[in-house]
């Protein structure tokens, strides 16, 4: 005989668990629905310049551009996008045969907020390649923003016996130095004669910050969602306040001039300098120095370096009065509006004369590799 159909009678604890998944669902959508708006409110109030991340900070605590990375960058009405190739440099990458010069710098040098055909390095390899033909020499583009002269010396102590070249340029920037003091990426002791790379304990926030930055989802948002943009402005210009650091590459000149550095700050990057031609020495290239221009800088900026660098014996182009005099000290047109950076004009102007100074002494010991 059939026995009479029986429904089933979930139990007590499943009746919980149902009951707490619809909850946890309806908290879920709440959020997402009140993140939607939030993302909209911020757009209406508070619109964003949108940008991609393209900038870690490695395990020994350089700050690099990220291989890889295509970042998309805007300031107002200004945009650019970055390509990084797998070297952490942005554009053309070490080619075998062709003599590479390797050029580090800060985000001067890197370009920021211009295309990468405008970068100071890019007019470089404009000015060679129309005097020498393509293929003779390529100029690499290591420079990152925030960096400075300890950066310098810690990017090339690390990677230039990898990447072999030629020659090594940099272009020093007035806000190099005191940034270099204050990095503690290197201590200075015995007589200012003695350099030492500092010891960087990475933490586990610092290998979790690594490790959420890395992820395509967080660098979607950060370029996409204004909300997420506001959020990490928050927390890096947090971090900034209590490290007293100027956030890498975004460097604000105050309304005052930027002049010669204290004597404390011009002793501990001439220590640096030094080790910096040591480096060179090692590597068997020679070692070239050129400087960066800013409307804001005193004509005398950079006269402390001449006996340092006739005193190393390395080649040392100073332009600030130089270009000051080309341009007549005018800022629209040769610098990005709302931003201190300079656009490609002044670019321009800095490789046609890096490249006059800088031809006659790589001779052809580097061009004829």
């Amino acid at each position: 005989m059939l026995q009479p159909y029986e429904l089933y009678k979930p139990n007590t604890d499943e009746i919980r668990a149902v009951r707490r998944l619809k909850n946890l669902s309806l908290l879920a959508l709440s959020v997402l629905v009140m993140l939607l708006v939030l993302e909209f409110a911020s757009r209406l109030i508070a619109p964003q310049d949108l940008s991609h991340p393209w900038m870690t900070v490695d395990s020994q605590g350089l700050v690099h551009n990220r291989a890889g990375a295509v970042a998309t960058h805007r300031r107002g009405e200004t945009v650019a996008t970055y390509r990084i190739n797998e070297n952490h440099m942005r554009g053309q990458a070490p080619y075998p045969n062709i003599p590479s010069v390797l050029v580090v710098g800060d985000s001067f040098t890197f370009g920021w907020l211009v295309d990468n055909e405008d970068t100071v390095v890019s007019q470089l390899q404009k000015q060679a390649d129309e005097a020498l033909g393509p293929d003779k020499i390529r100029f690499l583009n290591a420079g990152t923003g925030g960096w400075g002269t300890a950066s310098y010396l810690d990017y090339l102590t690390r990677y230039a016996g990898d990447i072999k070249p030629a020659a090594i340029l940099v272009f020093a920037n007035a806000t190099d130095f005191n940034r270099s003091l204050q990095s503690g990426i290197y201590t200075v002791a015995d007589g200012e004669r003695s350099v030492t790379r500092s010891v960087h304990e990475s933490s586990g926030s610092d290998t979790i910050k690594r490790f959420v930055t890395g992820l395509p989802l967080y660098q979607w948002l950060v370029g996409n969602s204004n909300l997420m943009q506001i959020f990490r402005l928050a927390i890096l210009g947090a971090i900034s306040s209590a490290s007293g650091e100027a956030l890498p590459g975004a460097e604000m000149l105050e309304n005052n001039q930027t002049g010669v550095p204290e004597r404390e700050v011009r002793e501990f990057n001439i220590s640096l300098l030094r080790e910096l031609r040591s480096v060179a020495d090692q590597q068997s290239v020679p070692l070239f120095v050129s400087t960066q221009y800013h409307w804001q800088y005193s004509p005398d900026v950079y006269d402390w370096l001449v006996p340092v660098m006739k005193e190393l014996e390395v080649p040392f182009l100073a332009m600030q009065r130089d270009i000051a005099a080309t341009t007549g000290g005018k800022v629209e047109g040769f610098f990005i509006k709302g931003d201190p950076h300079p656009t490609g004009a002044i670019y321009e102007i800095l490789a046609e004369k890096t490249w006059s100074w800088l031809i006659p002494q790589l001779g052809g010991d580097v061009i004829d590799q």
